[in-house]
């Protein structure tokens, strides 16, 4: 009973769970939700016999949603009393999982926000961006050398939201990067992280997506240069009006500068995505590769 194995916690957007059993895994869209202990009281034997379920890195839960418990009848928890110990089932049926489902909707909303016009305007930029095999923007300058910038012809926006990465130790202002008809000219991105015009705004429902600089205009580190070594369960938060959003790392990997799908991958619950420059080649003065970093949101706490 104390095994965090024997339970699965799930949360969907839409109330429609993809997910079936503990055999068959969480499925997205959706979202897993840590269970990181267990602890079991039979109270010396008379009962009520209880298991405690430390969960979602200790963090409240509290992103809006519906949710879904199993307690694993179908994998691991079995019958103290079958001599076979067969799982012991939902309580009617051997080998089922036990479920329970219930809604968390914070007063005033939980994360993932609504939309208004700005979002219709940001489907608009996705589909011609997938539709249109428009190159992730390459987000480093040569490695170990001094480029000398063009005066700058794109303005950014403030957006008032900060991105926070504890394990890397950085901290940077979010700033917006429109959609040009081609592609996002971040050239001028400096330290901060520039927000793709055509995601989910951030923090709310959908893929948002977050770029910065691996090399900076003077060769040295960017702000994005060890991106790569975040690690899955891992946090990443954006600073709100008072408000922190906890994302947590699910994967981290590389893909083609052609790969835009891929980066504009379509979510119902709010995720985060990161995206920088990997493997200079010294021949052609361009990245190989792209790091994505994909990290979904697990809980909103007030900033300190």
């Amino acid at each position: 009973m104390t095994n965090p194995a024997n339970y699965m916690l799930v949360r969907s957007v839409s109330g429609t769970f993809a997910t079936v059993s503990c055999v068959g895994g969480v499925v997205a869209p959706d979202v897993a939700i840590s269970v990181d202990s267990v602890a079991y009281s039979n109270n010396g034997g008379a009962g009520p016999f209880t298991a405690t379920l430390s969960i979602n890195s200790g963090l409240p839960l509290n992103v809006d949603g519906f949710y879904r418990l199993y307690i694993c009848g179908t994998t691991s928890i079995v019958d103290a009393d079958n001599p076979g110990l067969a799982p012991a089932g939902d309580g009617v049926n051997p080998g089922t999982d036990f479920v329970r489902s219930f809604r968390i909707s914070p007063p005033g909303g939980g994360g993932g926000g609504g939309g208004d016009d700005d979002d219709d305007d940001n489907e608009a930029v996705a589909a011609s961006v997938t539709q249109g095999g428009v190159p992730i923007p390459s987000t480093g300058f040569a490695p170990d050398r001094i480029t000398r910038l063009p005066a700058q012809t794109s303005a950014y926006k403030a957006s008032g939201l900060s991105l926070e990465i504890p394990s890397l130790s950085l901290t940077m202002p979010i700033m917006g990067v429109e959609f040009n008809g081609t592609t996002w000219d971040v050239t001028w991105l400096g330290k901060n992280a520039g927000y793709l015009a055509g995601s989910a705004y951030p923090t709310w429902n959908g893929n948002s997506i977050l770029t910065g600089h691996v090399t900076d205009a003077n060769g040295k580190p960017g702000p994005f240069a060890y991106l790569n070594e975040l690690k899955p369960g891992q946090k990443i938060y954006i600073h709100n009006d008072g408000l922190t959003y906890v994302y947590e790392v699910r994967t981290s990997g590389l893909i083609l500068p052609s790969s835009i799908r891929t980066l504009f991958r379509h979510e119902e619950d709010a995720w985060l995505s990161l995206v920088t420059c990997e493997n200079f080649n010294q021949q052609t003065g361009t990245f190989a590769n792209r790091r994505l970093i994909r990290a979904v949101l697990i809980s909103i706490i007030p900033t300190k």
